[in-house]
């Protein structure tokens, strides 16, 4: 049996179409990355690990994959200025805490999924959207509708460990959400 080589770019888009599928994949992966207790290990400033054993079998499990992926992202970061949009229902006390905190950093630790386009955004009929700016420069955020399960999306996906600034928190009546303003 004949194996061909893939590679690593090819293998990265790959892990991209993957995560981009309705599966349970996507929602595995950013779970964990938003509920896992990772600490720096012992002597160290820049290694991490995970406290509890079953976060340390989904990173045995998840975490070849999560680096390809990651991988593949910051090989392809784009170098353009774009605004974008996620679409999130939010807790009140979520909301307020956006809106006491502006100009403030906040790190998203899951990959985060947004569209380039808002009316997308708000057909997801959730509470809250962000609205992104990504200004020119090497930014953490790679156009991957080409890539896509479903390109009509749009998608701008944005790595794990995300760091954003809140703008501005708005209600906006004529799109009946919460508008939060951020600055990537």
């Amino acid at each position: 049996m004949a194996s061909k080589k893939k590679s690593f770019n090819e293998i990265g888009m790959t892990c991209v179409r993957l995560y981009t599928m309705e599966s349970f994949l996507y929602e595995l992966i950013n779970d964990v990355m938003r509920e896992a207790k990772i600490v720096t290990k012992e002597g160290t400033t820049d290694t991490y690990e995970f406290v509890s054993e079953k976060d340390r079998t989904y990173g045995k499990t998840l975490g070849p994959y999560c680096s390809l992926l990651l991988g593949y992202l910051w090989q392809n970061l784009s170098h353009r200025e774009v605004t974008v949009y996620r679409a999130v229902n939010m807790e009140q006390a979520v909301i307020d805490h956006y809106k006491n905190h502006k100009t403030e950093f906040v790190e998203w630790d899951a990959f985060s999924s947004t569209t380039k386009s808002l009316m997308k955004a708000k057909c997801y009929g959730t509470n809250v959207i962000f609205r992104i700016k990504i200004p020119r420069g090497p930014h953490q955020s790679v156009d991957i509708a080409h890539l896509s399960e479903y390109p009509d999306e749009e998608e701008i996906l944005m790595p794990a460990g995300t760091w954003v600034k809140i703008d501005e928190v708005t209600e906006d009546a004529s799109l009946g959400v919460i508008l939060i303003d951020l600055i990537k």
